[in-house]
């Protein structure tokens, strides 16, 4: 070590060179562009009720979904490919990565739900701040602040869950028989209380909520999705024209899987082709890397896009500034969700996760999570020691 640098250069320096995860340069360009399907659905929400008949009969609510699929895919390297899962710093880094923008953000639309009259619940304020007002506690209704928030609030739950079964159980056989058992449970529970999966606000039996389970469903499966696409990575990385053929085809179908109206229960059918879908596009060949690579920038703003654009929405509700033709109007709510995202990204969201990782994460040797508790298993009792 280079002792004549400070220990914070070289603790940056550390995070930097620190082996990253894999980068799918087509599942970033998916996230960007299903961020945009969230905003085209909740603008008519928002804008046009008058025309949100197709919306409200349609299935977009999958994109979310969609959303924890990709997030279980990528984050299974955090399980599988280091050389050992560290819980505490994984559980921190999804903290410092969700929570700082979210309560930029929810502090943004309790302020604008104030100028507007809205009713404000000193319960819901809390839980939102500390991200569990979508797990089951309290009413929903009198919770929600930013919207779109409530898929936040179940991914953080669901990784800390998951997380908890890697760390019980390293043994990758066994822990994902767990996760098998997990969507499963989940899946069957929802499959016999719901009608469709555009459900997130209601509690089954009064002790889980409805999104909550669809979490434990698709989070999950997207780390199974990671595993088999590891152990069959030769398959998936074959190329062909005929295949660009197929992939193309099949991305049309994911896409219109989006369009098609909520019938009872298919929808649960979707999952597992989505899940495929996100192997076969995380080695898309160049052909389709080469055209979504395009998009990619969208992925990098995914997040913040998702997290900020109600602000916008709300906004332009209140304000009608924008153009009051529906196209025009959609454009110019792309427009200005994209240059909050951007502002948010690079403003917020990164140096917040950069500031947070470096002053709290990679703590001393031996003071992990998993080995402070055998330490304290492994220290004896008055009883033992006599």
């Amino acid at each position: 070590m280079d002792d004549s640098k400070p220990a914070g250069i070289l603790h940056t320096q550390a995070l930097n060179s620190a082996p990253q995860g894999p980068r799918f340069i087509v599942l970033d360009a998916v996230r960007g562009i299903g961020a945009l399907l969230v905003i085209f659905g909740h603008y008519h929400f928002e804008l046009w009720p008058e025309v949100n008949s197709f919306i409200i009969s349609s299935s977009g609510h999958l994109v979310v979904d969609v959303f924890f699929l990709l997030s279980g895919f990528v984050l299974a390297h955090a399980f599988y490919d280091k050389p050992s899962f560290n819980f505490w710093e994984y559980a921190k880094k999804r903290v410092f990565r969700l929570w700082p923008l979210h309560v930029v953000t929810f502090i943004a639309c309790a302020v604008i739900m104030f100028w507007a009259g809205d009713p404000i619940s000193e319960k819901g304020l809390l839980l939102n701040f500390v991200l569990l007002h979508n797990i089951g506690i309290g009413d929903w209704s009198t919770n929600s602040f930013n919207y779109p928030s409530w898929s936040l609030s179940v991914e953080l739950v669901a990784n800390m869950v998951v997380g908890l079964i890697i760390l019980a159980i390293p043994n990758r056989r066994w822990n994902s028989a767990i996760l098998a058992g997990l969507i499963l449970l989940s899946a069957t529970i929802l499959f016999f209380t719901v009608e469709n999966l555009d459900q997130h606000a209601r509690n089954v039996l009064g002790v889980v909520n409805t999104g909550l389970l669809r979490g434990f469903i698709s989070f999950p499966l997207g780390i199974l999705a990671y595993r088999f696409f590891t152990t069959h990575r030769a398959w998936f990385d074959r190329t062909s024209v005929l295949r660009s053929i197929w992939i193309g085809f099949l991305a049309v179908v994911l896409l219109a899987t989006f369009c098609l109206p909520v019938a009872n229960r298919v929808d649960f059918l979707y999952l597992p082709f989505y899940a495929f879908m996100i192997m076969v596009l995380a080695s898309p060949g160049a052909f389709w890397e080469g055209v979504l690579s395009r998009f990619r920038i969208l992925g990098t703003l995914s997040f913040a896009m998702y997290v900020v654009h109600m602000i916008v929405l709300k906004i332009m509700e209140q304000i009608p500034f924008w153009p009051q033709e529906y196209v025009a109007g959609l454009f110019v709510a792309w427009a200005l969700s994209i240059a909050l995202a951007a502002f948010a990204h690079y403003k917020i969201e990164r140096p917040s996760y950069a500031w947070l990782t470096r002053h709290m994460s990679n703590p001393p040797a031996g003071n992990s999570l998993p080995e402070i508790l055998q330490r304290k298993l492994a220290r004896p009792t008055p009883s033992s020691a006599e």
